[in-house]
């Protein structure tokens, strides 16, 4: 068994995609009802404006859903495979965080029915989502540092 310098086994994270998944899941109901009520009070606007919608639907499901999707996956399965603890729990409640915050904000902003704010407030969401890699980036770093150097039992 291996422990990082914390003192924390490498097994730590096994489950954490359950998280990342409940949060996609959650998320993806919240916009299917989102868009039924806009289609359905809102017909008219709905239509002149479906290419906002669907420019933030994109943005929503490629950074938010599948997003998340990922990185359950990758905090899940990479300290398995490589037996390393480059991930702090820290780390996982806040990409976690970002990524329903930054959905959030979308939805919120799609349910003003303005163009203006969408783009203003969507343009804060899809930061949001952004920022959730970007605070994953030195810890997937160090996981690579650590298969550079021979310390990973499956590249060697």
């Amino acid at each position: 068994m291996r422990w990082d310098f914390r003192g924390r086994d490498h097994r730590w994270a096994s489950g954490t995609y359950v998280d990342f998944f409940l949060a996609a899941g959650m998320m993806t109901f919240l916009y299917i009802i989102a868009l039924s009520v806009i289609n359905a009070t809102m017909n008219a606007w709905y239509w002149e404006n479906i290419d906002l919608l669907m420019h933030a639907g994109f943005l929503i499901v490629g950074l938010g859903w599948l997003g998340a999707l990922l990185m359950g996956i990758g905090f899940d399965i990479l300290p398995l495979i490589h037996r390393v603890t480059a991930f702090d729990p820290g780390i996982l409640r806040l990409t976690i965080g970002l990524n329903i915050s930054g959905q959030l904000a979308m939805l919120l902003a799609i349910l003003t029915f303005d163009a203006a704010i969408i783009s203003r407030v969507g343009l804060y969401g899809a930061t949001l989502l952004g920022m959730q890699f970007l605070i994953i980036g030195p810890s997937a770093w160090r996981a690579f540092r650590g298969r550079l150097r021979g310390d990973d039992p499956v590249s060697g």
